[in-house]
C-alpha cells in the first residue's frame, strides 16, 4: 500500500508530498536509493537526492525532486518525499511532455532540463 500526503503551505509555486511505502520483506536505505537512482537513471527531469527535498530548490526547475528516504525500524516500511514545482512540472511542463509524445516528438522538446 502507498500512502500519499501533500503538504499545504504558503508557497507561491511547489508542492511536497511525503509518500508511505509498506514493503513486503524488508530493505536497507542503500538499496532502496540505489532502486530509484536505477530506475531513473534516465530521465532528466527527476533528481534523486539523499537528503529531502525543498520547493525553494525546485521552484523554476522543470522536473521533481525525490529524496528523504528514511527506513522504519525493521526495514518494512519506507518513506519519500518529493517536490515538484506545480506551474511548471506540475502543469505546464506535463503539458508539453505530452503534446509532444502525441505529436510523435521528442518528449523533452522546447522544455530546457
Amino acid at each position: 500500500p502507498v500512502e500519499f500526503m501533500p503538504h499545504v503551505a504558503p508557497h507561491f509555486r511547489g508542492i511536497t508530498m511525503t509518500v508511505n511505502l509498506w514493503l513486503q520483506q524488508p530493505l536497507a536505505r542503500e538499496q532502496i536509493v540505489d532502486a530509484y537512482r536505477r530506475f531513473y537513471a534516465d530521465e532528466p527531469l527527476i533528481e534523486i537526492l539523499d537528503e529531502a527535498p525543498w520547493v525553494s530548490r525546485i521552484a523554476g526547475r522543470h522536473g521533481v525532486q525525490i529524496g528523504g528516504f528514511t527506513v522504519a525500524p525493521g526495514g518494512k516500511r519506507v518513506v519519500v518525499v518529493a517536490t515538484l514545482d506545480n506551474l511548471l512540472k506540475g502543469a505546464a511542463t506535463q503539458a508539453m511532455q505530452n503534446l509532444n509524445l502525441a505529436l510523435g516528438l521528442d518528449e523533452l522538446t522546447s522544455i530546457p532540463h
